[in-house]
């Protein structure tokens, strides 16, 4: 790939420097309450900016003043942005508010695309054992297939937990799905690729269920399980799915970067959303082994209580850390 001209490197970057030093300057000395949220998140993505732009120059422009210039600018951005607050409630509180919905946001494109990744082979699956059930013992597997036939002739599904164990359980489940959203994470290290496999084998599992379930007239205790915590569950896991194809996207559309570059330009981003989805799944994991398997209640309780989640989360993810306009 042909070297930009030194000149061409300069003015399509300047600006963005130069709006770095800007705010470098109304935090000197740490005052980092001089910038609303928005203006953080601003500093923090010129940061990273002005890093690969360093990166770049130093390889085509070793011995160039613009060199020098880069290197004290990320020098002197490095400890603002990289500032070790102890933690505190306080410094929780504004990832929960802030930082977290903004960042789902700001990558919502790729959440989506993981739900199509997940919903679409999902609702094909589910047509096709509705049509045929043979299909379910190729979707799932036989040994998988029959034992949830079976369950379903007896008019019981796999989800029956009982009281003493529920704590245990619970603790189980948020453990594995926490694991399930990391590997999803580490799937887009392979390029997104196992991310992929993971977001569509897991909607031809649910949806080949969902169409047993169906035929065998089970489908109402099925989702009776699911309703209170399968929407913030789900979530999360698109949400995971999103991030593993973000860094994916990264590492095959690099733009003018390295795949390493570009790939940590979206690692904090991808770290943090991971975190977030991990709190959430403790609230998932808790509704899973306490709320869902009582059957004792009827399934309209558990449908109320799973679409009170589903408008919460969100309401959540959609308005909270919004920037309040100031007047004028």
């Amino acid at each position: 790939m042909a070297t930009m001209r030194i000149d061409q490197f300069i003015s399509s970057h300047q600006r963005d420097w130069g709006e770095l030093e800007a705010l470098l300057r109304r935090v000197r000395g740490g005052n980092m309450r001089a910038l609303s949220a928005v203006e953080l998140e601003h500093l923090s993505q010129l940061y990273r900016h002005a890093s690969a732009d360093l990166a770049l120059a130093r390889r085509d422009y070793p011995r160039d003043a613009v060199t020098a210039y880069l290197n004290r600018l990320v020098a002197s951005a490095h400890p603002v942005i990289y500032y070790r607050e102890a933690f505190s409630l306080s410094r929780l509180r504004r990832f929960i508010t802030t930082t977290f919905p903004r960042l789902f946001r700001a990558t919502w494109g790729y959440t989506l695309t993981a739900f199509l990744l997940f919903f679409i082979p999902a609702l094909a699956c589910f047509t096709v054992v509705l049509v045929d059930e043979r299909a379910a013992i190729t979707l799932l597997g036989p040994d998988a297939a029959y034992n949830v036939i079976d369950n379903f002739k007896r008019g019981e599904i796999w989800t029956h937990i009982p009281l003493p164990v529920r704590p245990a359980e619970s603790a189980t489940i948020m453990t594995n799905n926490i694991r399930v959203i990391f590997i999803a994470l580490a799937g887009g290290m392979l390029f997104g690729t196992l991310t992929v496999f993971i977001l569509v084998a897991n909607g031809i599992m649910l949806g080949a269920i969902f169409g047993l379930a169906w035929r065998y007239n089970m489908i109402t205790p099925l989702l009776s399980f699911i309703a209170g915590h399968g929407f913030i569950e789900l979530s999360v896991i698109f949400l995971a799915g999103g991030v593993g194809l973000m860094l994916g996207d990264a590492l095959l559309r690099p733009g003018p970067r390295s795949r390493v570059e570009a790939l940590s330009l979206v690692a904090g981003k991808a770290i943090r959303l991971v975190i977030g989805g991990a709190l959430l799944l403790v609230i998932a994991g808790t509704i899973e082994g306490f709320f869902s398997p009582a059957y004792s209640l009827p399934p309209w309780v558990h449908y109320t209580v799973g679409l009170l989640t589903a408008v919460l989360l969100y309401g959540y993810w959609l308005f909270a850390g919004r920037e309040r306009k100031r007047e004028a």
